[in-house]
């Protein structure tokens, strides 16, 4: 869901090139170390086409909802009970199809 607030966000991938090949998937996988947990944390994402997001290799959730390349929508879930003091890691499994589908409309990313 959106809220009122407005987000800047950054598009990744891994090429410019290979963002319109058929059918590709691309992993990215961040670490960083906690000190003490937050209180509340919360991760904002979305995708172009679709994601798969983990945090300390437990299954966080899925997306985007449906949506339109001119309103991008994004999901917010709540991570702090996902993380803990030390080193944690986000991972991420990205999906594009390369070409407009019955459920996807094929745009550049952001």
């Amino acid at each position: 869901s959106n809220e009122a607030d407005v987000i800047e966000a950054k598009a990744i991938w891994d090429s410019a090139k290979t963002r319109r090949d058929w059918n590709r998937w691309c992993a990215f996988r961040r670490t960083f170390d906690l000190v003490r947990l937050p209180v509340e944390a919360w991760l904002r994402i979305s995708a172009d086409a679709q994601f798969c997001v983990w945090i300390n290799g437990i299954w966080v959730g899925q997306g985007p909802i449906r949506g339109y390349p001119e309103n991008y929508k994004y999901h917010r879930y709540p991570i702090s009970q996902y993380l803990r003091p030390g080193p944690n890691s986000i991972a991420i499994l990205g999906h594009s199809y390369g070409v407009s589908t019955f459920r996807y409309v094929l745009a550049d990313a952001f």
